[in-house]
Parts: C-alpha cells; structure tokens; sequence
C-alpha cells in the first residue's frame, strides 16, 4: 500500500501488489518571484474606515431595537405607544454611539475593528513609553546618524541647562546669603531648614 491506495494484501488479486505513481500528475511548482517577496501591510499601520465602523455601530443599534419591539409587541403594547418608545429608544441609543465599548473578541474579518483596535493600542502603548507620534519615524532606532545627530541635541540641551542654572545660582548668590540648619533626629533622619 502507498499513499493510501491499493490492496492491504495482494493475496488473491492475481497481481504482485506494486503501485505505479501517476506520471500524468503535475506537482505545483513554488515560485520564487518578487511578488511572493513583498512583506504584507499589518493591521497596525493600516487605518480603519470610520464608516464602515459606523454602520457596524448603526447595526448593533436597529438589532436592539428589533429586539425592543419585539418585548413590546409581546406585552401587547398599542402599535402609536410602542412607535414612540422605539423613536425614544433609537435616539437614546444613537446619542449614544460613541460611547458603545469596543469588543474584546473581534473575529478575523472584522478587519476594520482590528485594525481600530490595533491603533487604540498603540496610542496607548505611545502614552505608555512617552513616545511623541508627531515626529517619531519608524525604524529611526536603527539609524546610526539619526541617533548620533539626538544624542548630540541632548548634550547640548543638558549643557544648555548647565550653564543657565549656573547663571542663576550665580545671580542668587550675589543678592542674599542662604543659612542652612541640619537637625539631625535619632533614627538617623536628617532635617534641612532654610533660615
């Protein structure tokens, strides 16, 4: 038996039980192109349609209200009292809109949700790390002269700061003497007062 096909046994079938593999069969060939190459676009750069998300949103409200008119017309509510309640009930909702929260578990073609999920998250992460994502670029970790040029900008600035409280110690100092009072307590903590 090979590949699943053929007898278990050849016993009896008057042959010697030997598969001949399919010479017609042509396998798929792997093709190296510079398509197959291209990296695919990630959610996490990808921005979502905001009215795709919209109708989501608008959705998820007529199905509530379907379910609304439902429980009334099962509580025998008259036709013109339960069109009022479900006009109330649709603009109490629709105010709401941009409240509703996010779902937590978002199936694989809800692109758009992903996708709007995913730039919560790296804002979040953004605010998280202190990262300004006005001027950040992507990949500037990596880039040597980049890194050097900031590096640079950041002495600079500590210098800057150096030199201007220097000048202003400088200033401080002329104009009155500071008298410092250390009290030192008996667990060893030390109280400083200006006098």
């Amino acid at each position: 038996m090979y590949g699943n096909v053929g007898l278990t046994t050849p016993r009896g079938s008057g042959t010697n039980g030997y598969v001949v593999r399919n010479l017609s069969y042509i396998r798929p060939r792997q093709q190296s192109s510079e398509d197959s190459k291209a990296p695919v676009p990630s959610f996490a750069n990808r921005t979502p349609n905001k009215e795709i998300l919209l109708h989501e949103l608008q959705r998820k409200t007529e199905i509530q209200l379907l379910k609304y008119k439902q429980e009334l017309a099962e509580k025998n509510v008259p036709e013109e009292e339960a069109q009022e309640k479900i006009a109330q009930f649709r603009q109490t909702l629709l105010e709401k809109i941009n409240e509703m929260p996010l779902e937590k578990n978002l199936q694989e073609h809800q692109t758009h949700q992903i996708s709007e999920a995913k730039a919560r998250e790296n804002a979040k992460f953004a605010r998280a790390f202190d990262i300004d994502t006005d001027n950040y670029v992507e990949g500037s970790a990596f880039d040597k002269e980049y890194q050097e040029r900031k590096r640079k900008e950041r002495i600079a600035l500590r210098e800057k700061e150096r030199e201007d409280r220097r000048k202003f110690l400088i200033d401080t100092r002329d104009e009155q003497p500071v008298i410092i009072d250390l009290t030192v307590l008996s667990n060893d903590a030390i109280i400083i007062k200006g006098v």
